[in-house]
């Protein structure tokens, strides 16, 4: 893996929650300096109704396991090259691929 960026790891302590129910993001700093790989990739989603095509953006970010952190789905990834932020919603750990074997992939989006 080859670092393109570095994070910053920002979580939303348990318990907390916004006025309907959902994690209010907070500027918890988990982790500061972490080194990633950031890919971007975009499909085509095309409405059955109505026949337009829309365009979804999609990011992984793989991060080393010598990282040493419990990555947790929804916490948020602050690039410090680029300054903006994604949010995490899958974690994949590699654990039956052997070329990939120590690092961790995340699927995200673009939350700023």
């Amino acid at each position: 893996m080859w670092a393109t960026d570095y994070l910053d790891v920002l979580r939303t302590p348990d318990g907390t929650a916004d006025d309907y129910g959902y994690p209010d993001d907070t500027d918890t700093l988990i982790a500061t300096g972490v080194p990633a790989s950031v890919s971007q990739s975009t499909t085509g989603v095309r409405s059955p109704g109505s026949g337009e095509t829309s365009r979804v953006v999609r990011y992984t970010i793989r991060v080393p396991a010598a990282a040493g952190l419990a990555f947790r789905q929804l916490d948020r990834l602050r690039s410090v090259r680029a300054g903006v932020q994604y949010i995490v919603d899958e974690i994949d750990q590699n654990s039956d691929n052997p070329a990939a074997i120590g690092e961790s992939v995340f699927r995200c989006r673009r939350v700023t």
